[in-house]
């Protein structure tokens, strides 16, 4: 880990310190916007889309129209998404 590595991470420890539960850190986190919404998204589209084909054995495009519904956004930007997490992997 580099030095200014160690020291964000001292920050976020320092930020979060009084918080009770990991929801408590996630919450705090978003709402100082120092969690990347965009990789955010991308990581839980990709692993709705995997949990539904796996699960109820849907065809692709049948999970990320179910993903999309379930997120109130567009077909396009959830199978976007989770192109682009396919690449970055």
């Amino acid at each position: 880990m580099t030095q200014p590595e160690k020291l964000l991470k001292e920050m976020l420890l320092r930020l979060t310190a009084s918080c009770t539960t990991p929801a408590e850190v996630v919450d705090r986190l978003m709402e100082r916007n120092l969690i990347n919404r965009r990789y955010a998204e991308r990581e839980a589209f990709f692993h709705d889309i995997v949990i539904l084909e796996r699960t109820t054995g849907s065809r692709r495009m049948e999970a990320i129209r179910a993903v999309a519904d379930r997120y109130c956004c567009s077909f396009e930007k959830v199978r976007d998404s989770f192109y682009q997490y396919l690449k970055t992997q």
